[in-house]
């Protein structure tokens, strides 16, 4: 089912933006840990984690991808 756009403001659009390079790089960092984990538990657990921040990232790019950023000049509708 087609619907149409959501705009979101620049400054929301950036904040995501922040947030999902902070997802990638934490799941970078992560990953780089497993090989100094003793448990293999431990391991399992943190590539639980690393999967979670990969999959969050992904569906903040996801909302991006499908909104538009308003433009700052044109009024709001209420």
């Amino acid at each position: 089912m087609a619907h149409e756009p959501f705009e979101v403001s620049a400054r929301f659009s950036q904040i995501i933006v922040a947030r999902i390079v902070e997802l990638d790089l934490g799941a970078a960092r992560d990953e780089q840990l497993i090989p100094s984990l003793l448990s293999e538990d431990h391991k399992s657990r943190q590539r639980k984690l690393i999967k979670e921040q990969r999959a969050e990232a992904e569906r903040m790019r996801n909302f991006l991808r499908d909104a538009r950023i308003r433009d700052p000049q044109q009024p709001q509708e209420v």
